[in-house]
């Protein structure tokens, strides 16, 4: 690297991207300005294809296929039977989008001031059709340019790099040779292949290159008038300006699918629930605890450029805090979320849920044969039915009742600080998953004279039958109703929780202090959490709500985007890559709502597992919050089992009947030892 005099760089995608998917997707935004203008009479989709041709005829046309923008206009004009006049204002609005679309690509800026520090000439290469006075300027914009440096233009110099001519002319007028020449860009023909032939050294980048996740967004831009595009180029640049850090390939690939897959998702989401607040004429919002921290920060950011005036809080809360004080007796449907199933069910966890302490309650608990060394194991299915009988006893239905009417008192206290008895109409944002905990809050508002707010959800399971006490709307699907998107899928819960950081534990209750009244934490798996690297999940969804805050305005923010997200989750739940399954399946998942136990995504099999398959004839896949990661985490066990199955089948067919044969072994083995032996 020491002979190298000059480092050239392609423009677009190297030092400069836009903030769209595929740089063609400008011109759908161009033809909605202009339809709103009266300049065109076509729909915004037809002018990008006229647009894409008149360039395409223009560069057949222009000398060595290099037209500038004037040429292509000209084309244009007369595919659409234009005015000279509507021509150039199409022209000059073309360029102001540019301008607005034009974002640096992280990192670039480090990487030219590196290059001068070393003495080596910068040269900026572009096969383009924008001028190098416009292409300056834009450098210029973000400490890209330094007066020392030179750029040249296909347009201007009617020589193209892809075909090599471009390089050759730099090279001269640099007064170089080629072996001394470093090219870095991204396209595989022009910025690879063809000055690798020509003797110049090559950088590749293909990081700006749109990964799979992206692509998918892209393909969906037409259908959501482009906003699926802005998400694809804010997703590319938040995933890019993470990669500037020094991270491990583990942070990594948690960034590149907090960026393309977990962004989007809950962008989309809380795009949703602003627009759906500002419909509704709701004057606050408040995000629940603690799912709804970073939808806070997402909305704060997304409300502010889209001039909802509506007053964003974080509340507090946990089905923990108020499903126990909305209790004024035990009914059938209270016992099925004090009793609701997880993996690991203890007395200690279910005894949680209602605020009592094995220690109360000891005598009964032994009068049913559970000592102390009981309180904090799994218990079994038995044992289960055992605990419900004991709940609904009426020494232990008086101490639950009791436990209530206290807890009620403070946690009144605190919705009255945070003004949810107010005339106001208000609402309340949580994930979902079945509206118990928010019927439970509406409850105790209901019965203090105040008004229950409207309750948003990422998605509801509800039963159909199900009564509420406040309106409820989902965002993805809505079970009860029969609607929406991937609510059959395995593990659709655990996937939104896990794109939700932790910033606090789980909120169990609440406490005087001084003259305010605070939340109650309990420790879970907030620690494990961060350790695995869950920070970065709240990070890139700040960084890519921001990045698509300042395009929004350019397309209609009503765009329906749950087809594009059905598709993103179901391609990372379904179809994850070997390091995917590897990072995500680490994560771990709080497995009961006391935050007592939690449990690997998916899980890697030990030898009691594999034993325990093989006795069964099948995996236990089924029964993991990632099916699809487990398997591929557990690959070299799935060959082994299959080979086995293999192995197994082929004896059938040779031995139909295996057990007789060797019961009928071992009986002749028997009378030959009784015969043989005196």
């Amino acid at each position: 690297m020491k002979t190298i005099q000059v480092v050239s760089f392609d423009v677009f995608d190297t030092v400069l991207t836009r903030l769209v998917g595929e740089p063609a997707d400008l011109f759908l935004f161009l033809g909605s300005r202009l339809k709103k203008k009266e300049i065109i009479n076509i729909l915004p989709n037809e002018f990008m294809q006229q647009r894409i041709e008149a360039e395409r005829r223009a560069r057949s046309k222009a000398e060595k296929g290099a037209p500038d923008l004037l040429q292509i206009y000209k084309e244009l004009q007369l595919l659409l039977g234009m005015q000279v006049m509507q021509a150039t204002v199409a022209m000059e609005e073309e360029i102001r989008l540019e301008v607005e679309l034009i974002r640096p690509i992280p990192g670039a800026d480090k990487e030219l001031r590196q290059h001068r520090l070393d003495r080596r000439r910068i040269v900026f290469l572009s096969d383009m059709y924008l001028s190098s006075e416009f292409i300056k300027n834009q450098l210029k914009k973000y400490g890209l340019w330094d007066e020392k440096d030179r750029i040249y233009v296909s347009c201007e110099e009617k020589k193209t790099k892809s075909s090599g001519d471009l390089f050759k002319h730099m090279v001269m007028k640099e007064n170089t040779k080629l072996c001394f020449v470093l090219h870095k860009g991204d396209n595989f023909k022009s910025d690879i292949e063809i000055p690798r032939r020509l003797g110049i050294k090559i950088h590749p980048f293909f990081k700006s290159n749109l990964n799979r996740y992206e692509r998918i967004l892209e393909t969906y831009s037409s259908g959501t008038g482009g906003l699926a595009s802005l998400m694809a180029g804010a997703s590319r640049l938040a995933r890019l300006q993470m990669q500037t850090e020094k991270i491990s390939p583990f942070y990594r690939t948690i960034c590149d699918v907090a960026a393309s897959v977990a962004a989007p998702t809950l962008s989309s989401f809380v795009l949703w629930v602003l627009l759906r607040a500002k419909e509704r004429g709701l004057k606050r919002l408040y995000f629940v605890s603690r799912d709804g921290y970073i939808l806070l920060e997402i909305a704060r950011i997304l409300a502010k450029k889209l001039n909802i005036e509506c007053e964003l809080r974080y509340l507090y809360g946990s089905r923990q805090a108020w499903n126990l004080p909305s209790l004024m007796k035990l009914e059938e449907k209270d016992f099925k979320w004090i009793l609701a199933p997880t993996k690991f069910l203890s007395i200690e966890s279910v005894l949680f849920r209602v605020g009592i302490i094995p220690e109360e309650i000891k005598h009964i608990l032994k009068l049913y044969g559970f000592s102390e060394v009981d309180w904090r194991r799994n218990l079994t299915g038995k044992e289960r039915s055992k605990l419900n009988e004991i709940l609904r006893h009426n020494t232990i239905k008086q101490t639950i009742l009791a436990k209530a009417a206290e807890r009620r008192e403070i946690l009144i206290e605190y919705l009255k600080q945070e003004e949810l008895f107010s005339i106001f109409p208000s609402g309340l944002v949580n994930i979902g998953w079945h509206g118990i905990m928010e019927d439970s809050l509406a409850n105790i508002i209901l019965l203090n004279g105040g008004n229950a707010p409207m309750c948003f959800y990422f998605g509801l399971f509800r039963e159909q039958a199900e009564k509420s006490l406040c309106l409820k709307e989902a965002y993805l699907f809505d079970k009860g109703k029969n609607i929406g998107f991937l609510s059959d899928m395995v593990g659709i819960k655990a996937l939104i929780e896990m794109f939700c950081p932790l910033t606090h534990g789980l909120v169990v209750g609440y406490k005087r202090k001084n003259s305010h009244i605070v939340p109650i934490f309990k420790e879970g798996n907030e620690k494990l959490v961060r350790a695995w690297g869950k920070e970065y999940m709240l990070n890139i969804a700040i960084v890519f709500s921001q990045y698509l805050a300042e395009v929004i305005d350019l397309v209609n923010p009503e765009e329906d985007l749950r087809p594009t997200i059905a598709h993103l989750l179901k391609t990372f739940w379904e179809e994850p890559t070997v390091e995917e399954a590897v990072t995500f399946g680490d994560y771990p998942c709080e497995d009961d709502q006391s935050a007592v136990s939690w449990t690997p995504l998916a899980p890697k099999y030990g030898i009691i597992d594999w034993c325990r398959s093989l006795l069964k004839g099948s995996t236990s896949y089924e029964g993991e919050f990632w099916p699809s990661g487990a398997k591929i985490r557990n690959r070299l066990f799935m060959y082994f089992f299959m080979w086995i199955l293999w192995i197994r089948k082929t004896a059938m067919r040779l031995i139909p009947n295996p057990r007789a044969m060797v019961v009928k072994t071992l009986i002749g083995f028997q009378r030959m030892v009784k015969k043989n032996v005196p």
